[in-house]
């Protein structure tokens, strides 16, 4: 999905929350490692896809006016975001349900936590 509202109305068509992962796959360290061990795996993305519509919230560049300048800034304030990389899943209204932040322990760890925590209904 290229914008929030898109990736939100598709997890309302789909009755299924809406993960967003805020990240910063161009300079933070944390967020390549993320992309390397967890995100590409296929069995990372078949789980998350049962239970989530994923919308990427990858913010190009980490400095002042770039930064702020991003499509997906407003979305980093609304949600309160600090740190890169975590994951926000949102209801069909787009309220907070729950986050996940950075960890070490690969998928396994990663599709735990997020099914554990995406485990509200609509």
């Amino acid at each position: 999905f290229n914008t929030y509202e898109a990736a939100l109305h598709q997890a309302q068509v789909q009755k299924k929350p809406l993960l967003i992962l805020f990240t910063g796959t161009a300079w933070c360290p944390a967020c390549k490692k993320l992309e390397k061990e967890v995100l590409i795996q296929p069995h990372f993305a078949a789980q998350v896809a049962d239970a989530f519509v994923f919308f990427k919230a990858d913010f190009r560049t980490h400095s002042g006016d770039k930064f702020v300048a991003s499509p997906f800034y407003q979305l980093l304030e609304k949600y309160k975001v600090q740190y890169f990389p975590t994951f926000v899943g949102v209801d069909h209204k787009g309220e907070e349900l729950f986050r996940v932040d950075y960890q070490s322990g690969g998928v396994d760890v990663y599709v735990k936590e997020l099914l554990r925590g995406g485990k509200t209904t609509m």
